[in-house]
């Protein structure tokens, strides 16, 4: 996995308020759905990568999400695959 590029679409992802699944980031950093997230704390700048069928993140509390994450979902959508994210990336 590229560390280095998971920390840039972390960033991006909180930064730019918009939710992308775990398999659209996996896919671009190299990683697996499963494993993308797996190390990293519950909080609010990681809480931007969510579950395609829950369209939250797994196993987060509502405080340790971002307060804006519900509704961004609402207004813009998640970003599904990993096409879609290097392209909004760009």
């Amino acid at each position: 996995m590229n560390e280095a590029l998971l920390q840039r679409v972390l960033d991006q992802l909180h930064s730019r308020r918009r939710a992308a699944t775990y398999g659209a980031v996996a896919g671009v950093v190299g990683s697996t759905a499963q494993g993308v997230m797996s190390d990293r704390s519950r909080n609010p700048r990681h809480s931007w990568v969510v579950n395609s069928r829950r369209e939250l993140p797994t196993g987060y509390s509502d405080a340790e999400m971002d307060d804006s994450l519900r509704r961004s979902i609402r207004d813009h959508g998640i970003i599904r695959t990993p096409e879609d994210l290097e392209e909004w990336l760009q």
